[in-house]
């Protein structure tokens, strides 16, 4: 994706916001092997697929970059609505896998939507800007399913039943982008912490420095 130096820094932020709640949530993930159909997965709850590279690579947090695109193909349990492009099948969203040391990296993230989903991951060589360089990396481009059902927390007594981001979804910018809400309540979200964990590495100078500035205001 192109976009202009503001955009890029909220399209950053989202990117990590939205995995950074796949993190918080501490019940275990459901995980899915190398091409495997994993039967289902919550909507809201933790998802994670283990890959491993058939290519080595001097410094893979540096030198290499995993996309991973996440298409909704149908969903379950109600009528696909035409009038609304973010419920129906055909929706996409894009993100990133993360080395995890040695040859093995991993694709964390959770479903906004319940329904049947497949994923695609490829890997590219970092800063590569808009023409990405793919990498010829079997091991890294992947494929694979899950069906996601609807969030049932009823019943439950382990910690994903009473977390937010479980029972509530995921975050996102409220509708006066004044603040951030949970998507399935639209309830508010205090935000506490804003480190920019991946800035150093993934942002533009030109943007890295911005936000050094702007950072104390």
């Amino acid at each position: 994706m192109c976009v202009a130096p503001l955009q890029r820094r909220w399209h950053a932020a989202w990117t990590v916001t939205c995995f950074a709640a796949a993190v918080f949530l501490s019940s275990s993930p459901a995980v899915a092997a190398n091409n495997d159909v994993f039967d289902t997965v919550q909507q809201w709850y933790p998802f994670e697929v283990e890959l491993h590279a058939s290519q080595h690579y001097d410094n893979p947090y540096t030198d290499v970059e995993l996309h991973v695109v996440f298409t909704l193909r149908n969903r379950v349990g109600a009528e696909e609505d035409t009038h609304d492009n973010t419920m129906s099948s055909g929706l996409s969203r894009t993100g990133r896998g993360f080395w995890d040391g040695n040859n093995t990296w991993r694709i964390a993230t959770f479903f906004a939507e319940p329904g049947n989903w497949t994923w695609s991951s490829q890997p590219v060589e970092a800063h590569s800007g808009t023409h990405h360089v793919v990498l010829d990396d079997d091991g890294l481009t992947q494929t694979g399913s899950v069906v996601v059902t609807n969030a049932d927390t009823g019943g439950r007594d382990d910690d994903a039943a009473i977390n937010p981001f479980v029972t509530k979804g995921a975050l996102r910018v409220s509708a006066d982008r004044g603040h951030l809400v949970h998507a399935g309540t639209n309830d508010s979200f205090f935000w506490v912490g804003d480190t920019a964990w991946a800035g150093a590495t993934l942002a533009a100078e030109d943007d890295w420095q911005w936000f050094v500035r702007a950072r104390p205001q």
